[in-house]
């Protein structure tokens, strides 16, 4: 409920967000991160063998959404961290 608020106030693709905001994103980049990280069994494969996924492999492009919300998640603990 509170992401659907934090989106519907997005203008020009620009989310402020206060301190409960930030830890909402934080909590939702983090689920998805998780079932992504199930999908792409990163427990049993390292990031080199993620990282020479085939361009064709449906793999390919969980893979790269799975690291964009990785440098997503660790600019908003930095954010919450540098809030403190």
């Amino acid at each position: 409920m509170a992401m659907r608020m934090y989106l519907k106030s997005a203008e020009d693709g620009v989310i402020d967000l206060d301190h409960d905001g930030a830890n909402a994103w934080l909590g939702a980049v983090n689920d998805i991160r998780l079932a992504l990280g199930v999908r792409l069994n990163v427990q049993e494969r390292t990031q080199g063998e993620l990282e020479l996924l085939a361009p064709d492999d449906p793999l390919r492009g969980v893979y790269i959404v799975y690291g964009w919300l990785g440098w997503l998640q660790e600019g908003l603990i930095e954010a919450l961290m540098d809030d403190s």
